[in-house]
């Protein structure tokens, strides 16, 4: 009677090119008998081996080197579980299950592989094999550091830092704008039209099968990038079918008891709920909201998150196989700050000096549905589809000083902002393999994006020492105010590349184009008491603004287009601007082995690149449009040399470029308290020239010790600059000068300290990174170019967020206890070092954030295989985030406060 043998190979992620091998050998057995298994035939299903034991029973197989365990399973005989470690000798022993039935025919075995992506290493050995300077960060170490966000994870590699407040992150020293993000290699829309990424803190870990921080170029790539392109790489079904569902609870030990945690009316608990701009009736020629301006008092303060997700698969026809993932997550965060807002002038005085309270509430909601269609071992199907929804609720209390409205010192302002985003990305590939060693890919992917700021409030007040009361300003509209914009867009994207292997060449050609547009609209209605000492409750707005007291004359109300009781026809016409984006690439990539050591890839791309803004605005020339072309050919060199089996060397050299954001090339100005930044057409492209060298040493197949070098000559760079104007707080962006330049080298080192018998280990995963910078700064280049004034203060300055010293030192134990119960602890430390807010002009320095010293601890306990608890605390070092300013000798504190230690615990179970 025939049986089948399945051997499930659990792999990480299967390579694009060619892997190396392991050859294992051994023998099998059937234990009742002490036998040996001879003469029968077993395939590796979609890995094309096929072996035969012998007629000792003696088999030899040859598998990828990311194998990391082997269940060998026959029908009738219990499940051998083998772990793999650096032996390559395995003999297994069969234990039937029905003694009596020993008729077993293993002429129709067959191997299956299973592939597990998020392994350490499996992407090790990934990186191993790369021609490319690829970093990647599985999921697997991020459950064990404890790290729950996509932006907190991307700090774990070396020389990323992120901009305390944001998900911007910094790779070697280069900022928002000099890198990128993709979703499975397709680029994915930017939730502000502040940044040009993404706030990576919208993506959960759970989600995520690794995170690839790709440094080099090659030509698949879009070439706008000149640090890195972050790629998350969506989880994917492995394994036997499965329900998971996981809890977890959290605290911040200065907001959980704080009484003074304050949110605006309207938003609720999940986010999900908008104030929109009232339309049924005018809101400029009566008083048309009906959400109070006073806060309401936060309660409850815990974090809580609740996870799903689920796999299984179903076989289709002889060969095929559908693989099914889902996952939905639901997390919230709180957090309660005091600090300091200041703004400086150039001569030491304050324009604004202000103690501030600040309460922040988050929400994100996610949902992934990955299908996986494997028609057989040469055709898969691949569609994702990504829903993210976030919320971002932030209140603050401002008092003190401000010029003009506050001389007494007694200034006090509510400002409470509200974002809320929903973003849908949809993805469609195939991989093909034809005779011949022809291959051909291809995706499309279609994003929509909805960002919405609803019901922003601002009041303005200054407290009377002759009366002993507040008293609302008049010096500007804008002092109390509603604000409501919307940000809307799509974006659709497609690919294909053909690829051919003879030998030891393998040539790839392809293309790729984007179309992309936004869409943003915002309306401000701005609320004036006429009666210069109108006295008002801070902690009752409400009793002065109300349809009464607009009904008996005491408010006057205006937008961004004039007074409402004008007859303006354009009052409710938003500000607005719309941009299209629009690039279609070729290209072509030749990669050849030379030798079994050397590895050269050639490439050549071209991105023909039209840009285009429309506006209609409130500063500078109201409405006008731009449209802009552009042609960038861009090479690429990629080598590696194989110095022995276990180091690599690696050589990069490419040039990519970067393209002003749209928001940055539209007149349009977003006000906040402490300043006042809008962007300008006349912004224009960089050229970016890359260089990298790196030493690579793979001491066993989850250690590594790297050593790299790299260097970025940037041509026109673009910075962040202070405007030379009566106000010290408006800032633009602009083409700073002729060049910049950045260099510095990185280390890595991934180190098994000492191992135990049973099976644990203490281990190190450390990396740093050093470099230096520098941008000119040339005042009439700026002037000649855009009519701006920026009076630098210096005539060259370091890159925005270039720390010249960063880094991260974990220490890891890992312990096997028995009865399926295992854990992994780990202290992970982080620095980053000063690094440039905002260049300074008029004699002002520029703006530096300092340095920080973070410290994170977690503990993850596998009661069983389906349950498992974790403990971790966050921010253990409470560090202050300080942004500070010298000017003529003197330094002066910007910005000042700290975001509180945070404890947790999850749960987790599989069913």
């Amino acid at each position: 009677m025939k049986r089948n043998l399945t051997l499930l190979l659990l792999l990480g992620s299967a390579a694009l090119f060619a892997q190396t091998n392991n050859k294992l050998e051994g023998t099998l057995f059937d234990q009742k008998t002490n036998k040996p298994l001879a003469e029968k035939t077993f395939i590796v299903e979609g890995l094309n081996i096929e072996a035969k034991t012998d007629q000792n029973g003696h088999y030899e197989i040859s598998v990828p080197e990311d194998v990391f365990q082997i269940d060998l399973k026959v029908e009738g005989y219990q499940t051998i579980t083998q772990n793999l470690t650096e032996s390559t000798t395995y003999n297994l022993y069969l234990n039937p299950v029905d003694i009596s039935n020993t008729n077993i025919d293993l002429s129709t075995a067959v191997v299956t592989a299973t592939k597990s992506k998020s392994s350490e290493a499996n992407l090790l050995n990934m990186q191993k094999r790369s021609v490319e300077i690829v970093e990647r960060i599985g999921a697997e170490q991020l459950a064990k550091q404890g790290v729950s966000d996509v932006a907190t994870a991307v700090t774990k590699a070396s020389g990323t830092v992120r901009q305390e407040g944001t998900g911007i992150i910094f790779v070697r020293g280069l900022g928002d704008r000099f890198n990128s993000t993709s979703l499975n290699g397709f680029s994915i829309p930017s939730d502000d039209p502040e940044n040009k990424n993404i706030d990576l803190g919208i993506f959960k870990t759970n989600m995520v099968d690794y995170i690839s921080l790709e440094k080099s170029f090659y030509p698949r790539m879009v070439g706008d990038f000149a640090g890195a392109n972050i790629n998350i790489v969506s989880k994917e079904y492995i394994g036997k079918p499965y329900i998971r569902v996981g809890l977890n609870s959290s605290i911040n030990l200065q907001t959980i008891d704080n009484e003074n945690f304050k949110l605006q009316d309207g938003p609720n608990f999940y986010g999900f709920k908008k104030i929109d701009l009232p339309t049924k009736s005018n809101p400029v020629k009566q008083y048309a909201f009906d959400t109070s301006w006073d806060y309401k008092r936060g309660k409850n303060n815990f974090n809580t998150g609740i996870d799903l997700e689920a796999g299984g698969n179903i076989k289709i026809g002889s060969e095929g196989r559908l693989s099914i993932y889902g996952y939905f997550g639901f997390d919230n965060n709180h957090i309660y700050r005091e600090g300091t807002e200041n703004v400086v002038s150039a001569v030491g005085s304050y324009i604004k000096r202000l103690d501030v309270e600040r309460s922040t509430y988050s929400t994100n909601t996610n949902g992934l549905l990955n299908l996986i269609y494997r028609i057989n071992s040469n055709h898969k199907l691949t569609y994702s589809s990504n829903v993210i929804h976030s919320s971002n609720q932030d209140f603050r209390i401002f008092r003190g000083y401000l010029m003009d409205n506050a001389e007494n010192g007694k200034g006090l302002i509510h400002r409470a902002d509200n974002k809320v985003t929903t973003i849908y990305a949809n993805q469609l590939f195939g991989e093909h393999k034809l005779k011949n060693d022809w291959n051909v890919n291809w995706g499309g992917s279609i994003n929509y994006i909805n960002s919405d700021r609803p019901n922003r409030m601002q009041n303005t007040m200054v407290y009377n020492d002759n009366t002993g009361n507040y008293n609302l300003t008049i010096n500007s509209p804008g002092d109390n105010h509603r604000y409501f914009d919307k940000l809307t867009g799509y974006d659709y994207q497609g690919k294909v590349d053909i690829s051919k292997k003879w030998d030891r060449l393998k040539v790839t050609a392809g293309a790729y184009s984007i179309f992309k547009r936004r869409d943003f609209e915002a309306t401000q209605i701005n609320l004036r008491a006429r009666n210069s000492n109108q006295v008002v409750d801070p902690n009752n707005l409400d009793a002065f603004f109300n349809a009464t007291n607009f009904n008996n004359g005491l408010i006057e109300l205006s937008t961004f287009r004039g007074l409402g009781t004008s007859n303006l026809p354009n009052l409710l016409d938003p500000l607005s601007y719309k941009t299209e984006q629009k690039i279609y690439s070729a290209y072509v990539s030749a990669e050849y082995e030379f030798s079994d050591r050397l590895m050269l890839q050639v490439g050549l791309r071209n991105d023909n690149i039209n840009l285009m803004v429309d506006w209609n605005t409130n500063i500078g020339q109201l409405t006008g449009k731009v449209d802009k072309n552009y042609n960038k050919v861009l090479p690429a060199l990629n080598l590696r040399y194989k110095l022995t089996e276990d180091q690599n060397l690696r050589f990069s050299a490419s040039k990519t470029y970067t393209l002003p954001l749209e928001k940055e090339m539209a007149p349009f100005a977003y006000d906040d308290v402490t300043n006042t930044t809008y962007g300008q057409p006349r912004i224009y492209p960089t050229d970016n020239y890359n260089a990298d060298i790196k030493w690579e040493i793979f001491p066993t197949k989850d250690e590594l010790f790297s050593v790299s070098g790299f260097g970025k000559y940037i041509q026109n760079p673009i910075s962040r600059v202070n405007v030379a104007s009566a106000s010290a707080n408006d800032l633009t962006y602009v083409n700073t000068g002729d060049y910049g330049y950045v260099y510095g080298a990185e280390i890595e080192l991934r180190k098994n300290i000492l191992k135990l018998s049973n099976d644990s280990r203490l281990y190190t995963i450390i990396n740093a990174a050093v470099l230096d910078s520098k941008q000119m700064l040339d005042f009439d280049k700026v002037r000649n170019e855009t009519g701006i004034a920026t009076a630098f203060t210096k005539k060259e300055e370091k890159m925005m967020g270039a720390s010249n010293f960063s880094g991260n030192a974990s220490l890891g134990y890992s312990a096997d206890l028995g009865r399926n119960k295992k854990i992994d602890a780990m202290v992970v430390y982080g620095y980053v070092g000063n690094n440039v807010f905002a260049v300074g002009t008029q004699e002002r320095g520029s703006q530096i954030q300092k340095s920080i010293n973070l410290l994170d601890v977690n503990v993850r306990l596998n009661l069983s295989e389906k349950t498992s608890i974790n403990l971790y605390g966050k921010n253990l070092l409470n560090p202050n985030y300080t942004i500070e300013q010298e000017n003529s000798g003197q330094k002066y504190i910007l910005n000042d406060y700290n975001r509180g230690i945070q404890l947790g615990v999850g749960f987790s179970h599989k069913l």
